[in-house]
């Protein structure tokens, strides 16, 4: 009799039972159940002898009474046909139901079947049409997450917390965002992070007179007042502090020399000629202090630097003969009338002595003789030239 096998994995099944027990595949939607043993009974097959002889005559076989069967008991009758099903239904089932564990009394699988040559075979059957063959199992899939564009479903408020991560208008007992779940933080953080124009409107305030109110402004404007004049003040005079330092100084004449006293010979004007061997000495021989010498100008000048010559001439013994000036008091007047002081200090020796005085707006500048060197009754104080130099 030929043995059931399972169409989905090529195992070999007993007879009644609904599913493989290697593969779980449901069996009675594809197969007949087996006859029983009283139903093979019933129905018993002729015998074949064996070959008559030729031309010999063939006995005719008795006639086979068949005995009366026994009566088959209710719970042994067999099981009504099952009604064909659709091919693609089989099959869906037999995808949808779940492998059936395998139990400890199941008889061990046998062989795989042995093909015509004898030899056994390593594929398993070929399933058919209606049941699918052995397949993968699936792998889980992750759920891909779902984008949803974010619609403000409400119009903002004052009172309303701005979200320090998307910037989300929040109601004032949330403490969490509801757009993107950050913390809005304590009372202290969401007021840090209100804006100051809202901090300020929200701020209270306290009650104040028309008095109070007038004086705040008037202090403000005294303020504003003075910042101003302090800019103005002040950014002139750095303004002309850098001019002053990256300009270079240009020389400039007087038009006007006059003196206290002058020695026959040696006029005042003899100290802004220009020339090295002629000076300007006073009247009287002897100390000179008092004795001055001034220089006006043009127009008003910016002074930055002015070189004073002593002594009678460059020459070392033309020098020595005469007195030379050691302080001289400078005296300058500017356009608006003020009046600037300072001394000068020079050295007893040849050659010019630069100074560096910046004066701004000078019009007339007088030098006074405050102390000499080598005075004698018979020797007059001798200054040889003074040159000034302006910015440009």
């Amino acid at each position: 009799m030929a043995e059931a096998v399972c169409e989905q994995c090529g195992s070999p099944v007993r007879d009644g039972e609904p599913f493989c027990g290697n593969c779980g595949a449901f069996l009675e939607w594809d197969r007949e159940p087996a006859p029983t043993g009283q139903a093979a009974a019933a129905h018993p097959q002729p015998v074949a002898g064996p070959p008559a002889a030729p031309g010999a005559e063939v006995p005719s076989a008795p006639a086979v009474i068949p005995a009366a069967a026994p009566p088959v008991p209710a719970e042994a009758a067999p099981a009504p046909p099952t009604p064909a099903a659709d091919p693609a239904t089989s099959r869906a089932a037999a995808l949808l139901v779940p492998v059936q564990p395998a139990r400890h009394d199941d008889p061990p699988e046998p062989h795989a079947p042995e093909t015509a040559a004898g030899t056994v075979s390593s594929h398993p059957a070929t399933p058919s049409g209606d049941q699918p063959g052995a397949v993968q199992p699936g792998r889980p899939v992750p759920r891909r997450p779902t984008v949803r564009t974010y619609s403000d479903d409400r119009d903002p408020t004052p009172d309303d917390i701005a979200c320090p991560a998307c910037g989300t208008a929040n109601r004032p007992d949330r403490n969490f965002c509801r757009r993107c779940g950050a913390a809005l933080g304590g009372p202290a953080d969401r007021a840090r992070r209100l804006p100051w124009w809202r901090r300020w409107r929200r701020r209270p305030r306290p009650a104040r007179s028309l008095l109070w109110r007038v004086l705040t402004w008037l202090l403000i404007i005294a303020l504003l007042a003075a910042l101003g004049y302090a800019a103005l003040v002040l950014g002139r005079k750095a303004t002309d502090a850098i001019r002053d330092k990256i300009a270079k100084p240009v020389p400039v004449h007087p038009t006007f020399v006059h003196a206290s006293s002058e020695a026959p010979g040696h006029p005042a004007a003899s100290a802004a000629d220009g020339l090295s061997n002629r000076y300007w000495a006073p009247a009287r021989t002897g100390p000179a202090q008092g004795e001055y010498v001034e220089f006006a100008f043009a127009g008003p000048v910016r002074l930055l630097d002015l070189i004073v010559h002593t002594g009678a001439a460059a020459d070392q013994d033309v020098f020595l003969g005469q007195a030379r000036p050691a302080e001289l008091g400078l005296t300058a007047w500017t356009a608006g009338g003020d009046q600037v002081h300072t001394t000068l200090h020079l050295e007893d020796r040849l050659g010019e002595q630069k100074f560096h005085q910046v004066i701004g707006d000078v019009v007339h500048i007088r030098l006074t003789i405050k102390s000499d060197y080598g005075d004698a009754p018979e020797r007059r104080v001798a200054l040889g030239e003074v040159e000034f130099f302006k910015r440009p």
